[in-house]
């Protein structure tokens, strides 16, 4: 299937444009300044930053994609009369991507992947696509607010302590609370991609057959999916882990607020390799054993010495895990309080046997879970199991098509 040639960077260059910015007061968040503009009518609008570039339309399909490590998951939602509808869920596994070193051999098995997706939808279907690499940038920072725009104080701060080069890396931000009058500062949650790699996604995925619109990181994404389905307190804590094939993606709410995310290098294919070690056995029967006993105990001398290994790389993750929440909770408030009201688990990798009741026994917290679907039509009556069976991996995807559709 040949694929017309698309210049990315002038692509995204649109995406990344600074034209909205001017009209933008710097007491208005990104939310109000599109809500607003929606309201006026505009037909289309560009938007920089890792936020997104939508046409308005309340009868069009609109999908996320979210490339993992060892999966695409893609998630299709049809916005008809103010209702929004499940039009499409599909998973591709990658073998390849997840066991082989040579970079063209991954590419082409993604590019298959996607192309295999896009040939169950409309040609050039709106998409929305997610970043989550260890060189990405997520914070929260204050700025003093001055005569300048915020987005100039922005790039002053991560310029003089060193946080980003903005002349390498994409970046944006939105306002985490109210200015600060006394101290005349405002918070703000900032994201910066690399250039590359914000260029080479955006390629992957349009020479597939897709129309990229947006790009998110993981950890706005999932916000934006579970605040579709749950609501919290104003002050209220709130973890949730996203546990994948080579990595945790770790995010922190207070109140539904994002104020800390961070992408641990742990994850599913780690655990795999402990068990591997442990047994002496190949990785595929590492990975059954994984999946049969997870952190059971007393099931057998097997069963034993897979829970044990499996334990010791769990302990690893959840230090990891504890030291950024207590260090968001004492930039946020100035305590190192560890108690979270809910704690959400997402990922192929969060199914570990007995991790939910771990977890709980060890932070004190119920672990819970978002059915993610509650709150769609589901127009074209897809497997309710099947849609159950996926619901934890799904929360990127959906979250990213979200953030397409919601304005």
């Amino acid at each position: 299937m040949s694929q017309k040639r698309i210049d990315s960077k002038k692509l995204v260059a649109r995406i990344f444009g600074e034209s909205i910015r001017a009209g933008i007061k710097e007491t208005e968040t990104v939310t109000q300044v599109l809500a607003s503009r929606q309201a006026k009518r505009f037909k289309s609008f560009n938007f920089s930053g890792l936020r997104n570039l939508i046409s308005i339309g309340f009868k069009h399909e609109f999908g996320g994609i979210d490339i993992g490590s060892s999966s695409v998951k893609f998630v299709l939602l049809g916005h008809d009369g103010g209702r929004l509808s499940i039009k499409d869920v599909q998973v591709e596994k990658l073998v390849k991507l997840s066991s082989v070193e040579r970079s063209e051999e991954k590419e082409k098995e993604l590019q298959n992947a996607l192309m295999k997706i896009a040939s169950h939808v409309k040609s050039k279907t709106k998409v929305g696509i997610v970043l989550n690499d260890p060189s990405l940038f997520a914070e929260s920072i204050v700025v003093q607010r001055t005569q300048k725009q915020l987005r100039e104080m922005v790039q002053k701060e991560l310029l003089e302590k060193h946080l980003i080069d903005p002349a390498t890396n994409f970046f944006d931000y939105v306002s985490t609370n109210a200015p600060d009058p006394l101290n005349n500062t405002q918070g703000l949650f900032v994201v910066a991609a690399p250039r590359e790699l914000v260029y080479r996604q955006f390629g992957i995925a349009q020479s597939a057959g897709f129309r990229v619109l947006s790009v998110e990181i993981n950890a706005l994404a999932t916000l934006c999916a579970l605040k579709r389905v749950v609501r919290w307190n104003q002050d209220e804590k709130v973890l949730f882990l996203d546990i994948g094939f080579h990595y945790t993606n770790l995010g922190i709410l207070i109140g539904g607020r994002l104020v800390f995310n961070r992408i641990i290098p742990i994850g599913g294919e780690r655990f795999t390799r402990a068990v591997e070690r442990q047994l002496k056995c190949d990785f595929e029967s590492a990975e059954q054993l994984k999946i049969k006993y997870g952190l059971q105990k007393d099931k057998s001398p097997e069963g034993d010495q897979v829970s044990k290994a499996l334990e010791e790389e769990v302990e690893l993750l959840l230090t990891e895990v504890e030291r950024s929440f207590q260090f968001a909770f004492k930039m946020e408030s100035g305590s190192e309080a560890t108690r979270f009201r809910n704690i959400y688990l997402f990922g192929g990798s969060s199914h570990l046997a007995l991790l939910k009741e771990y977890l709980e026994k060890r932070w004190d917290s119920p672990v819970r879970s978002a059915d993610l679907w509650q709150d769609f039509f589901n127009e074209r009556s897809i497997d309710g199991d099947f849609l159950k069976e996926v619901n934890d991996l799904m929360t990127v995807a959906l979250g990213v098509a979200l953030r397409v559709t919601e304005f």
